[in-house]
């Protein structure tokens, strides 16, 4: 065993890897292990809701609508129901009648829930880890590795949430205020991580690769953003406010962010 693992550390003619080769494996190997966590945490976590019925009488039965309604209460409706949409299309069996899919808030903050995790979980591979190896610039590389280890702790914290709803038994049709408390805290400072990555990069990158990384986080933080709004009017959207399902229409309020929807309690940006 302590052989095989000195080999992988040795190349061909006995020559140690650097330093920095080695940083790089045990960096990918670390993501490699919170991005399977993070899919199985998703998967199971949908699993669960696709097998417990819950009746929310004044939700539609329509789900495109059931979604616009949860989004509108987001900063982006617009790529909330796109993303959420396309979630709920590969998690759902169209071919099978009985495959049953409650389309509540709870399951539509699941999805959005998965989607921040996966795409928080591709963008901590794709684009910090790997610029660090084409870097030359010492500032450039110090960025880059702020926000790797920011994308990191914020994966975690998304975990964290995913692991709490997972604890929801069969039949409760609402989270307990305690355990919304615990995960707004939580997806907040992952939405906290990676501003503290943007502010870094506007700092130390003025370069086409820290345009690159800034788009990227932007759009990340979309998700989390969308994840966080929905979770902070969860109550309300369980309880079914009929201003809010008559004022559902994607584009059709006026938010901060651009007119892409209506926000009716702060959780989000």
């Amino acid at each position: 065993m302590m052989e095989n693992r000195v080999s992988l550390l040795e190349s061909n003619n006995g020559e140690v890897i650097p330093r920095k080769a080695r940083a790089t494996l045990i960096a990918s190997l670390i993501f490699l292990f919170n991005l399977l966590i993070g899919t199985i945490i998703g998967a199971l976590l949908v699993h669960e809701y696709t097998t417990i019925p819950i009746n929310y009488p004044w939700f539609s039965t329509d789900s495109a609508e059931s979604i616009r309604v949860v989004c509108s209460v987001t900063h982006h409706s617009h790529s909330c129901f796109t993303t959420i949409s396309s979630a709920l299309t590969a998690t759902t069996n169209i071919d099978d009648e009985n495959d049953f899919t409650p389309i509540d808030p709870q399951f539509i903050f699941t999805l959005s829930l998965r989607f921040a995790i996966i795409d928080l979980a591709n963008l901590s591979y794709s684009i910090p880890k790997a610029l660090i190896s084409k870097s030359t610039e010492s500032r450039t590389e110090l960025a880059l590795r702020d926000c790797a280890s920011l994308f990191d702790n914020a994966l975690s914290q998304l975990n964290r949430s995913a692991l709490l709803m997972r604890k929801v038994v069969a039949g409760e049709a609402v989270l307990t205020e305690e355990r919304i408390k615990k995960m707004k805290k939580w997806i907040g400072g992952a939405m906290s991580d990676q501003e503290r990555c943007l502010d870094g990069v506007k700092e130390m990158m003025e370069s086409t690769a820290g345009d690159e990384v800034r788009k990227k986080v932007q759009e990340s933080k979309v998700y989390v953003s969308n994840s966080l709004s929905i979770l902070s009017n969860l109550k309300m959207l369980i309880d079914g406010d009929e201003t809010l399902k008559s004022s559902s229409t994607l584009g059709s309020g006026n938010s901060s962010a651009g007119g892409d929807g209506i926000r009716l309690a702060t959780g989000g940006v």
